[in-house]
């Protein structure tokens, strides 16, 4: 699997990804791409993708692309609230530093 931005999706490179299609076939895979946007599957940001898949073709039946989700995807407020732990920055030695002590080499 090998993930991008949507321009590769783009007419200038249609000949990088026909040659991509056409090597990893040579070696026995079934290839396919689509462009997939983070927000559709539960992540809160605007994340469009494309992503490359190569599956040996005699497993290639077994694969299936995911769906995207019915819900709206919940907002980075609401991940936060309830999701993440926020810890105090360490700096070096172990020693706190506040907000006018701190160095770039942190």
């Amino acid at each position: 699997m090998l993930e991008n931005v949507r321009g590769m999706l783009d007419a200038v490179f249609e000949d990088y990804r026909t040659y991509i299609r056409g090597t990893l076939k040579k070696l026995g895979y079934v290839t396919d791409w689509r462009l997939l946007n983070a927000s559709d599957f539960g992540v809160p940001q605007l994340r469009p993708r494309v992503v490359f898949i190569a599956v040996r073709t005699q497993h290639a039946d077994a694969f299936t692309w995911p769906e995207s989700s019915p819900h709206p995807p919940a907002t980075l407020g609401e991940g936060m609230c309830c999701n993440f732990v926020v810890e105090p920055k360490v700096g070096v030695n172990d020693r706190k530093f506040s907000s006018s002590q701190r160095t770039d080499r942190e």
